[in-house]
């Protein structure tokens, strides 16, 4: 707004404040503020944050013959000047005007937020070069309650909205558009003037929202460092599994091994007993069949011991009965022989014999 002090001050100094308050209510302090922060965020999406100054509430000279030649718009962007924005602003020093320029009204200062007359603002803008300017009112009270203007032909011609009440900014290359927000600690519930993501087509979050997401945030990296905890005593709860499993592995595959080798060893005793016992078979019916054939031998012995047997006491009661007759014969008195006849006699008798 054009600087008006309630108290007397010395602008051949140029001073950077005038001691009033920052805006007229609470509504519009917290629209200024979230502005900026908006802005801010938008430029460094972009990747112009380093060359462009985002500033506001602050006194702009630009007559450097007459301090009270001064405005101070809410909001103010100033492209290709590096930020940060200086106490105050004075034009033949910094080089250039504010690019856009932005005023939070209220009743008190609507007229002259409108006014092309000499010392309105919609004038001073035009005349010392703002290329865009905006008004907006949080309160409603002015109809509509967003306006946007671009210069043109040195003046401050009206921009056409867009079918979603906003108005698209060449210069900032993004959508400015009044959306409802709910009640928070630190702001009614009401409409408020958002920058919008030409990415995403969401609004960029302002400085609440971001602390909000911050919090969020840290909420979520608690939960997961948590998370990775549990996570970090599973997968170490898992190794331990893992190291004693394997250890009960290795165990079986030792007592596996010893069985493998038992139940080789066992297969080879079996082996060598099953050829013991084949061979005893063997030699059992080997056995057999000798005994068979001794059993047979033996019983042809016994047929031939009969036989002799049965010889010999045939021969003995032969030999018997000749020893019976040559005893008889022994035993039988001999006739006294007569000459002639003994020899006679003895003929017959070799010749009987």
């Amino acid at each position: 707004m054009v600087a008006r002090a309630t108290h007397e001050i010395n602008f051949s100094t140029f001073p950077d404040s005038d001691g009033a308050p920052m805006a007229e209510t609470s509504a519009n302090a917290i629209q200024m503020v979230d502005l900026q922060f908006a802005l801010q965020s938008l430029f460094a999406q972009q990747g112009r944050a380093h060359t462009t100054t985002v500033g506001g509430n602050q006194f702009v000279y630009y007559n450097p013959a007459n301090g009270r030649d001064n405005i101070s718009p809410d909001v103010y962007v100033i492209f290709d000047v590096p930020p940060p924005a200086p106490p105050k602003w004075e034009t033949w020093i910094e080089g250039k005007f504010p690019d856009i320029v932005f005023e939070i009204s209220s009743p008190s200062t609507q007229r002259e937020d409108l006014s092309e007359r000499p010392g309105g603002k919609r004038r001073v803008y035009a005349e010392q070069g703002a290329k865009e300017y905006y008004i907006y009112d949080p309160q409603g009270a002015m109809d509509p309650p967003f306006l946007g203007f671009e210069s043109r032909h040195g003046r401050m011609e009206p921009l056409t909205p867009l079918a979603s009440g906003g108005i698209m900014s060449p210069l900032l290359e993004a959508e400015l558009r009044p959306m409802p927000m709910a009640e928070t600690p630190r702001r009614p519930a009401g409409t408020w003037l958002r920058v919008i993501d030409p990415t995403s087509g969401r609004p960029v979050r302002v400085a609440e929202e971001t602390h909000d997401a911050f919090l969020a945030t840290e909420d979520q990296l608690t939960v997961t460092q948590q998370q990775l905890a549990v996570e970090t005593r599973t997968r170490i709860a898992t190794h331990e599994l893992i190291a004693v499993l394997e250890g009960r592995l290795a165990t079986t595959e030792e007592a596996l091994a010893i069985e493998t080798r038992t139940r080789i060893a066992t297969q080879e005793l079996l082996a060598v007993t099953q050829d013991i016992v084949t061979e005893e078979r063997q030699t059992h019916i080997a056995t057999q069949e000798l005994l068979t054939v001794t059993q047979s031998l033996l019983t042809v012995t016994q047929s031939l011991l009969t036989a002799t047997e049965g010889r010999l006491a045939v021969a003995e009661g032969r030999v018997e009965e000749r020893l019976a007759r040559l005893e008889d014969l022994v035993q039988a008195p001999r006739p006294d022989p007569t000459p002639g006849q003994g020899d006679q006699g003895d003929q017959t008798t070799s010749g009987a014999e």
